[in-house]
């Protein structure tokens, strides 16, 4: 209750300010507005199945009276075998009274970015506006409002917002346990949405870009669920979306098709994950696909093991500025893994790492490791 208390506090200040503080009254009511906007999702009991969904620690946050957003994995984790959502409430827990809201139907998906369109039985109160323009600077303050375990966290990121085409990501401060933050909203510090976060790595967070959300909920992307259409039907439907934009070069596409467990290959299980996209989106600059790819050929997951081809993926991942490669560079290169033992090499990348705000980094630096 810390923040919306503070958040309370500024709006008195500013009304007592009167005109010279307008805009600063303004921010804080925005964020007061995002703070009760952003919901739990929770697996209520579901009456088909007898059983509880897969994930109770996500995020979703209100775009209109009855509109929420959230990530996709999240509502895959707990549509049931024939299709059916029912089971899906939001709490808000962290406001004065606890509330619950039902989804009534799911209005559209989109694979690639991760995203869920949901509307709900009755009006979440507040929603969030997004954000004037598409990237925020990188030393721009942003929050990442979500559910860390079951607490509502309001997180503060920090030290690096790096951007690829579709997606930017951040290091926050002060945690490495991200779980139950998929789906929360980025939002600037006027309260409006600059990205939604959908992947933590350690401490990094990964987000979409807002001119995707903006697109997908003004209905110009994605797969629409139709009233008399199944979801089954419409996964499928989002599977071939997905298809389609690997094979006109989308980035994220390819990176989806060529993951492992990614939604397609859970969603059709006679899809096989494809290294060719994957090393498709690599080769055109993606750090996050160079990165994976360099731990297929770490383990020998659809590729012969090759530690020299890993540190070179895992190099050129590095040197797009990417946290996690950073860091296994200079892990790679401390002890002489696929490449000649480099300490001196290996601790500018640690450090690298770390000064990123990299946790794992900043902790092995600590040890001596």
């Amino acid at each position: 209750m810390r923040p919306v208390l503070a958040f309370f506090a500024t709006c008195s200040i500013c009304l007592a300010a009167a005109a010279a503080s307008t805009h600063a009254c303004a921010g804080a009511l925005r964020l007061e507005n995002a703070h009760r906007a952003v919901w739990k999702v929770h697996d209520a009991l579901s009456p088909k199945a007898g059983k509880r969904g897969s994930f109770n620690q996500g995020t979703a946050f209100a775009i209109g009276r009855k509109r929420m957003l959230t990530a996709f994995h999240l509502l895959l984790g707990f549509v049931e075998p024939d299709g059916a959502p029912g089971h899906i409430e939001f709490v808000q827990a962290h406001g004065e009274r606890r509330r619950a809201l039902r989804v009534k139907r799911v209005v559209a998906v989109d694979l690639a970015h991760d995203l869920a369109l949901l509307e709900t039985e009755k009006g979440a109160g507040g929603y969030l506006d997004f954000a004037e323009g598409d990237l925020p600077a990188p030393d721009a303050p942003l929050n990442v409002l979500g559910y860390r375990g079951r607490a509502f966290a309001w997180m503060k990121p920090a030290r690096s917002v790096v951007y690829a085409n579709d997606f930017f990501y951040l290091v926050p401060t002060g945690t490495s346990e991200l779980q139950g933050l998929s789906g929360a909203a980025v939002v600037t510090g006027k309260g409006r949405v600059a990205g939604m976060a959908f992947y933590a790595n350690a401490n990094m967070l990964f987000a979409v870009r807002t001119r995707h959300i903006r697109s997908f909920a003004a209905g110009k992307t994605g797969t629409r669920c139709s009233p008399n259409r199944s979801l089954d039907a419409c996964f499928m439907a989002g599977i071939e979306d997905v298809r389609s934009m690997a094979a006109n070069g989308h980035l994220l596409a390819q990176f989806e098709l060529g993951r492992e467990n990614s939604f397609v290959t859970t969603i059709d299980r006679r899809t096989e994950p494809s290294v060719t996209l994957m090393e498709r989106a690599a080769d055109r600059g993606l750090a996050w696909a160079a990165f994976k790819l360099a731990f297929r050929y770490i383990r020998g997951i659809g590729v012969g093991k090759d530690l020299a081809k890993a540190f070179r993926y895992i190099e050129r991942a590095a040197k797009k500025s990417f946290p996690p490669a950073m860091y296994w560079a200079g892990r790679f290169l401390r002890n002489g893994w696929g490449v000649p033992k480099n300490p001196a090499l290996g601790d500018y990348w640690m450090r690298q790492a770390a000064d990123s705000g990299y946790a794992l980094a900043e902790t092995d630096l600590k040890r001596g490791r």
